[in-house]
């Protein structure tokens, strides 16, 4: 029965680094999205080009997640989790469990930034971002769907809308505001999923040793 509960543990710790790891990538692409728009307010406006309205957008993206404690939840509630051996403690799980609740509530602290941001935006150039530069989703390989920013994109808009547009924005104090306050949040995120990612490996570690698996 234990190493049945050791190996479950041992899929659910696989999947959460897996989801950890893919929502990383995104928030670390969309930092640096927030990171290159911020250093075009800082720019002079005749330099910019529809790069600066692309970095604006998408440093406004969101993603959801969700923790993968289902096996865990079950031995906490039948009591279980007593008869595991000595070799992974209930300790160790409850603090992984813990960080890993933290976490989340971190990735769900968002800022306003999104919806100024688009409040601001013109439409035409947000519906042609969404179109060339939008969500690649996939499968990972535990069969959850997830979704990445392209590394790179273009859009198709006239040349007046584009330098209209980027000089609108470029003067707009409050989505520069907001702007530095995403930033801030996104560094957080950032850290927090890489701190977890490396705590989630770590644990799974101790379980597959617990069960006489090594990676």
């Amino acid at each position: 029965m234990a190493e049945s509960h050791l190996e479950r543990l041992a899929s659910d710790l696989e999947s959460e680094a897996v989801s950890w790891d893919d929502a990383l990538q995104y928030f670390s692409a969309t930092r640096q999205h927030a990171l290159s728009a911020l250093r075009g307010f800082q720019a002079q406006v005749e330099a910019l080009d529809e790069n600066f309205l692309i970095d604006l957008y998408q440093a406004s993206q969101e993603r959801s997640h969700s923790l993968r404690r289902a096996t865990y939840d079950e031995l906490v509630a039948t009591g279980s989790i007593e008869f595991l051996p000595e070799a992974i403690s209930r300790e160790i799980l409850s603090v992984h469990y813990d960080l890993s609740e933290r976490i989340q509530k971190v990735l769900d602290d968002t800022t306003d930034y999104r919806s100024v941001l688009r409040r601001h935006m013109d439409y035409r150039v947000q519906e042609a971002i969404v179109e060339a530069c939008g969500d690649t989703y996939f499968f990972n390989e535990f069969g959850y769907r997830t979704l990445r920013l392209p590394e790179t994109c273009s859009v198709e808009l006239p040349a007046t809308l584009v330098s209209e547009e980027v000089r609108r924005l470029h003067g707009n104090e409050l989505v520069q505001q907001h702007l530095r306050y995403q930033l801030s949040n996104l560094g957080s995120r950032v850290t927090a999923l890489e701190s977890t990612l490396a705590g989630t490996r770590n644990t799974l570690a101790a379980v597959r040793q617990a069960t006489g698996v090594h990676p």
